[in-house]
């Protein structure tokens, strides 16, 4: 493994809640997320978990899920977590693969996978409606927010994956 080039530090025009958060836990990492090259650094076990637990209730907010039983539900998000898991695992930092052997090792990566199967689950009987004939056992159409800036630009973001808001008659 080769050591990266530093990268130039200069002001930053705009603030994501990622470099926010890099900026909280350490100025360094900070600058290699805003500057540097993103790859040289690793990324951190908490948001590998993350990425895993938003792509199973993204599937089950498109729909994916929404005619299984509720612990078929829960079995195909854990089963969706583990795919991206191990596809985002085989892409990490070569150190993060050092410190873990897999991705099952990972700081609580168990609890992560349970609180994703739930929340799948969950969405998944959120997106179905049941009470008007025409369109019992369809999925509600998901929609992912755009990118998001604050009036005075310096504030960005993307939220995650949302269902949209459902009129009552």
């Amino acid at each position: 493994m080769r050591v990266p080039r530093a990268p130039i530090v200069s002001a930053i025009p705009q603030l994501s809640p990622s470099l926010y958060e890099a900026l909280l836990r350490c100025r360094a990492r900070a600058a290699w997320v805003a500057h540097g090259d993103r790859a040289a650094v690793p990324l951190a076990p908490k948001a590998l978990l993350g990425t895993c637990f938003h792509a199973a209730v993204e599937q089950a907010n498109l729909g994916r899920l929404s005619n299984l039983g509720r612990e078929e539900q829960l079995e195909a998000a854990r089963n969706i977590f583990d795919r991206r898991a191990q596809m985002i695992y085989a892409q990490a930092h070569p150190l993060l693969r050092a410190k873990f052997s897999s991705p099952e090792k990972l700081p609580y990566y168990n609890l992560y996978r349970e609180r994703a199967a739930v929340e799948a689950a969950d969405s998944a009987e959120r997106i179905t409606p049941t009470g008007d004939a025409d369109t019992a056992g369809q999925p509600v159409q998901a929609a992912v927010e755009g990118r998001l800036v604050s009036r005075d630009g310096l504030i960005v973001g993307r939220p995650d994956l949302s269902t949209p808001l459902q009129k009552k008659s």
